[in-house]
């Protein structure tokens, strides 16, 4: 399976992923619906409302909201209640509406982008909540430049006689 970086859509039709949905930047909230205008992400289908769901982020945690659509959301066969916040787990499968596309649900994995993004640091544990948007940290700038950082040996020169 491919890496995680962000939470996702992954949007699978006939068996086949034919799309990601990346719910990525600074926002917190995204809509779902079939209003170009009105949404950030079309659903191309008759049965899905104009302003038809929403994900909302709150606290680190992914929420989906059915808007009040007529043919409503569903989470893992489960028709959503209107306008009631669901946490979203990795792995949920959503449908909008009679639309046959199953939207799978997925968030990163912070083990799995320890070992991929550092495979030389296995003892730093990756913090909760910066899997989004994370990036490895980068080396501080030294200040004064490479004559600030001398290495002196502690040893004397005795202790180098038997080489």
């Amino acid at each position: 399976p491919d890496l995680i970086t962000e939470p996702c859509f992954d949007v699978v039709k006939d068996g086949e992923r034919v799309e990601r949905l990346p719910l990525a930047g600074t926002k917190e909230s995204w809509k779902f619906g079939r209003a170009l205008d009105l949404v950030d992400f079309e659903l191309q289908h008759g049965s899905i409302s104009r302003e038809h769901a929403a994900v909302t982020m709150r606290e680190g945690q992914m929420f989906i909201t059915d808007l009040g659509s007529v043919h409503g959301t569903s989470m893992d066969g489960r028709r959503l209640s209107a306008k009631v916040p669901v946490r979203l787990v990795s792995g949920a499968n959503i449908r909008f509406g009679a639309s046959t596309r199953l939207y799978i649900y997925r968030e990163p994995n912070p083990a799995a982008l320890q070992a991929a993004l550092l495979p030389h640091q296995t003892t730093m544990p990756l913090q909760p909540g910066l899997t989004t948007n994370w990036r490895p940290p980068t080396a501080p700038v030294a200040q004064g430049g490479a004559e600030r950082f001398r290495y002196r040996t502690t040893r004397v020169s005795s202790d180098f006689a038997d080489f």
